[in-house]
């Protein structure tokens, strides 16, 4: 409707100037003013027939306008603010507005003017809600034969109506929340008119973002459990946050440690786009659990929560919650928020603001910085070019993958040519340093010269600006470079300056390159910006990759093009046989990978070889017979023509199983190229050295030197020898209320035990008749040596001592009783497991005075062998558990059951909201048939009237025993036989009545046997303590209630790792 076109005025503009503030009478500011914008008309005409129009023109920056009225007339000159009338006949005119500027720039438009005497036609109103106001709306109508239209937006009395032409938006905002009714009216120049409707309904909905600023906004907590939560001016406007309402969260002295409030939005969550929230949180404390449960706004059953532990006091930080798939299928609504979760309120009290959703990566630009990340921004905003612009900061590929660093991603700062003296690049960080970490910042630096100043900055952002519009805290260190064209790392001392406190807020960090000297269009490299201080960890033999301190840059290379292969530390597929960590090394050698394809990992310094040369590794491949090849270098030895550093040894050993773990050996000294004396500080990992990829993936863990107790091979013990106390201490497990087992002086070196170091095991006042303790990650292989020989100490003879032994999921176990015939004296006990079943076990338990509760008696054990033949006293027969047979010992006790001398059927099973709550029974299998031919079962009986949630659970402290769940436990198996289809809900609590997450399966068969399967990996790691020591079980899960009662039968409760 609109053409637009800019016309320079060929005449000129006399202007008189009061010169007081401008000595010269200069009038070249004049030259600067832009042409007028936004040039339009508004169009009104009288409704009587005669065709009048009032024309009131428009714009930004005119200084005059001419109305050409469009039908031949003379044009009228309007000042602005000033309108014309003009008559016209009925029909359809172009009339064009100029505006001009003060500099006689013209702006022209062109808008039709419709000029009827008969009533408007077709009348057509569009009513939108502001997207960016609750409290808005934008109107816009056309309609044939109209001249303008006039709207009533419903909110006053006596109402002034707003004018506006076709093709205009006209936006208003209501004052508060309710219903309007709006009124728009087409105009002609006759007397008849057209109207249009609407009632708008104005709402303020609670949605995310929500950042506690608005005054119309209910922002309605609920606290619960000694918690109390206002809406506050923000007492810390610093930082990260600047905001100027925020949230104060009080944890009242005495609170319960789940103390909380909950904020209920107006809609559900949607998580189809963003998986993640984050929210600033300021805290006294740092390192308390901030917990956010999300839950539906009426069933309090479908929600989902994480906790992320802040790590910084007395300061805003920001938190991010990664929900991924938490939420899919669940309406969610409700944001519950806890603070220091773990613990009782102290009257602490904490604030939170700026909540939303976001997929940015919960890892905080922060020390260290390696720019390695994919998720990450790095922006590097660099400063100081030769027009005071900016120069080129980014991060790049490392262009000298060489010597201490072979990372991928490094920053390279241009100082361009005629770059200032104090040109350089800095970047925000997400939080402001935590100095507990060091006051040190080490960082690697590639500088094309020797004796180039390098000065490091660190400031707060948030401190008030100097003249120049820096802030004026801040603190500097300069250090040198001494090697050209290769990587160094250099050190700043901050407490070298006499500006530095660690109580400052420095959250931006700053690097000067060739400080004090103008730029040469030299680039300048830099690298893992990291503190150091005593504390900082370390990557050094032993290597296990389990610590989430620390990370491991495992540097993959060897692929099809040249360029690095995949390598990460990951979860251990196969944690079962010698190896069931958690945390293990992937080399993935893909299709086509070079012969000499693998991954290297740079250690913080040396190796120490004072206690071995052998190096001991567990390997995981997929085929027998693959070549491993162990490599150590001296990263800053000379380097070859390929770049590889010349000073290096090479060891290779062959895989001998195959999809399982094995240890293999790499003795040092076989290669003559070793010497202790040189600096080894890299290792370096070949999977099937020689041979192409194949797309296959190698694990590795526990790469260390061997000990006198350690060789290689596959075992962690000589095939003989399971334990004898004299190394490395194992880590004990104990179970059913006693201390955990320890390493201690011989307490009689005496007679056939005169070794120096024994094991404990106190069987405290009141403990389990079942109490015990077990080693683990064993080799012991009772198909070749039967017989397992314990030497004994105990103050009471004629006990029962029972010895079991399982494989790595608890699935197979065997145990054998043997009764001791001495008191106060070693004697070696033998036990026959040539009954066991064929499996790879790995796991050593050992009862005490088994059968009898604890009497707070100490008992020791040592040397426990692998022989051929019984020695001392001895027993056999025993047990054995896997299936739905045998037992274990350890807890958590199972199978259930429910059978006479098995699990469950003596278990003080309690029933709740059912009802009367009549009880469980232990009945006969009414349908012995199928996958499950047992005795005996549970019978539970859900009522009509019970809760959709009627369950039973165990007794605390008892029954089930104490445990915590981890790989080996975390599937849980139960058979059931059901008249009806819904869920089975299964749940476990700690021994502080802290229930962990609930898990819910249906069964799909009624009138049969069926084996449900129930992962509760969700709780690994979860809750205040993690140990758990009750089983809690829904039957009959139905929300949507019962018809009838439902008898449900219960048999079968297993636990494994898969």
């Amino acid at each position: 409707m609109k053409n637009i076109n800019l016309f320079l005025s060929f005449f000129f503009l006399l202007f008189t100037f009061s010169c007081s503030d401008n000595e010269d009478g200069s009038v070249d500011f004049i030259n600067d003013t832009l042409a007028p914008a936004n040039v339009s008309a508004l169009f009104t005409i009288t409704q009587d027939n005669t065709g009048l129009v009032t024309i009131t023109p428009n714009g930004e920056g005119a200084n005059s306008f001419t109305v050409i009225f469009g039908d031949g007339s003379a044009p009228a000159i309007l000042l602005p603010g000033e309108n014309t009338q003009h008559t016209y006949t009925e029909g359809v005119f172009d009339v064009k507005i100029q505006a001009t500027s003060v500099n006689g720039l013209m702006t022209e438009i062109s808008q039709p003017l419709t000029v009827s005497f008969k009533a408007p036609e077709n009348l057509e109103v569009t009513i939108e809600k502001d997207p960016t106001d609750n409290f808005g709306i934008n109107v816009s109508a056309t309609a044939d034969l109209e001249t303008f239209f006039e709207v009533f937006f419903g909110d006053v009395e006596n109402e002034t109506p707003t004018m506006f032409n076709e093709g205009t938006i006209v936006n208003h905002k209501y004052p508060a929340i309710g219903d309007y009714t709006v009124r728009v009216v087409a105009l002609s120049g006759g007397e008849a008119t057209a109207e249009f409707t609407q009632v708008v309904t104005i709402t303020n909905p609670l949605l995310l973002p929500v950042n506690f600023e608005s005054t119309t906004l209910n922002y309605n907590f609920i606290d619960f459990e000694g918690a109390v939560t206002t809406v506050i001016d923000n007492p810390d406007p610093s930082g990260a946050n600047s905001t100027t309402k925020v949230v104060q969260f009080l944890k009242n002295q005495g609170a319960q440690f789940f103390a909380g409030s909950i904020l209920t939005l107006d809609q559900p969550i949607d998580f189809s786009q963003l998986k993640k929230i984050k929210l600033k949180v300021w805290s006294p404390k740092s390192g308390i659990i901030v917990k956010l449960k999300l839950e539906n706004a009426t069933d309090p059953n479908v929600s989902t929560e994480l906790d992320v532990r802040n790590t910084i006091a007395n300061q805003w930080e920001e938190l991010i919650f990664d929900f991924g798939t938490l939420t899919d299928g669940k309406q969610l609504s409700k944001l519950i928020f806890f603070f220091d979760f773990e613990n009782g309120g102290d009257g602490a009290t904490y604030f939170f603001d700026e909540i939303e959703q976001t997929n940015a990566s919960p890892e905080p630009i922060a020390l260290p910085l390696t720019f390695e990340s994919s998720t990450l921004t790095f922006d590097w905003i660099g400063f100081g070019s030769s027009s005071f612009g900016p120069i080129p900061a980014a991060v790049v590929n490392n262009p000298d993958v060489s010597g201490i660093n072979t990372s991928s991603k490094v920053l390279e700062i241009n100082k361009a040519a005629g770059a200032q003296v104090w040109a350089g690049a800095s970047l925000k960080l997400s939080n402001p340093i935590n100095f507990d970490l060091g006051t040190t910042v080490n960082v690697k630096v590639w500088s094309p010269r020797v004796g180039t100043r390098i000065l490091f900055k660190i400031e707060d952002s948030g401190s008030p600006l100097d003249g120049n519009g820096n802030p004026t805290v801040f603190v500097e260190v300069e250090a040198t470079s001494t090697v050209a064209n290769a990587w160094q790392e250099l050190s700043f001392d901050l407490t070298s300056s006499s500006a530095f406190s660690s109580a400052n807020s420095y959250d931006r960090v700053i690097l000067f390159p060739d400080f004090g000297n103008g730029g040469n269009g030299e680039s300048f490299y830099f690298d893992d910006i990291a503190q150091v201080s005593a504390n900082t960890p370390t990557i050094s033999l032993p290597l296990d990759f389990e610590s989430t301190a620390i990370t491991f840059d495992w540097i993959g290379f060897g692929s099809p093009s040249f360029g690095p292969i995949p390598a990460a530390v990951v979860n251990n597929p196969d944690a079962s046989g010698i190896n069931t960590s958690s945390r293990v090394v992937e080399i993935q050698k893909l299709g086509g990978a070079q012969v000499w394809a693998g991954a290297s990992l740079n250690l913080s310094g040396p190796i120490n070889f004072a206690s071995s040369t052998t190096v001991i590794v567990k390997v995981w491949s997929p085929r027998v017979g693959t070549p491993i090849l162990f490599k150590i270098e001296d990263s800053g030895s000379p380097l070859d023509g390929n770049g590889n550093p010349t000073v290096f040894v090479e060891v290779q050993a062959t895989s001998t199983v195959a999809n399982a773990w094995q240890e293999l050996s790499f003795d040092l000294n076989s290669s003559s190229a070793f010497s202790s004396a040189n600096s080894y500080d890299r290792v370096i990992l070949f999977p099937d050295f020689g041979n192409g990829g194949n797309g296959e993936s190698f694990y590795f863990d526990d790469i260390q030197l061997s000990t006198p107790n350690q060789g290689g091979g596959g075992s962690n013990n000589p095939p003989n020898l399971i334990e004898d106390f004299e190394g490395v201490a194992p880590v004990f497990t104990s179970f059913g209320n006693i201390p955990t087992s320890a390493v201690v002086n011989n307490p009689s070196s005496s007679g056939i035990n005169t070794s120096s170091m024994v094991a404990e095991l106190v069987k405290e006042q009141g403990s389990e008749v079942w109490a015990g303790s077990f080693i683990e990650n064993k080799v012991i292989d009772v198909a070749m040596l039967p017989f397992i020989r314990v030497k004994v100490l105990s103050p009471k003879s004629g006990i029962v001592i029972k010895v079991k032994i399982e494989n790595a999921d608890g699935s197979l176990t065997h145990e054998v009783d043997v009764t001791n015939t001495k008191a106060s004296t070693w004697e070696e006990l033998s036990y026959d497991f040539s009954g066991a079943p064929a499996a790879n076990y790995v796991r050593f338990v050992i009862f005490f005075d088994f059968g009898n509760n604890g009497d707070g008696t100490v008992y020791h054990f040592d040397d426990i062998i692998l022989a051929s033949t019984a020695g001392g006293t001895s027993g056999g027969g025993g047990g054995t558990g896997g299936g739905t047979g045998g037992g274990s010992g350890t807890p958590p006790l199972n199978p259930i059951d429910f059978e006479a001398g098995g699990f469950g059927a003596n278990w003080t099973w309690t029933v709740f909201e059912n009802g009367s709550n009549p009880p469980i029974q232990i009945v006969a299998n009414p349908d012995a048939s199928g996958i499950n031919t047992s005795a005996t079962v549970l019978k539970a009986t859900a009522l009509q009237v019970g809760q959709p949630w009627v369950g039973f659970e165990s007794k605390h402290g008892a029954d089930i025993g104490s445990f915590t769940f981890d790989q080996t436990n975390k599937i849980v198996r139960i058979m059931v036989w059901k008249s009806v289809i819904s869920d089975v809900g299964l749940k476990f609590a700690e021994v502080n009545g802290e229930a962990q997450p609930e898990v819910k399966v249906a069964n799909t068969k009624i009138n049969q046997w069926e084996e449900l399967t129930f992962d509760l990996s969700g709780s690994i790691g979860k809750g205040i303590t993690g140990i758990i020591d009750q089983i809690i079980i829904f039957p009959d899960f139905d929300l949507s209630g019962r018809t009838q009662d439902n008898v449900v039968y219960i048999d079968n409760i297993r636990f494994s790792g898969q």
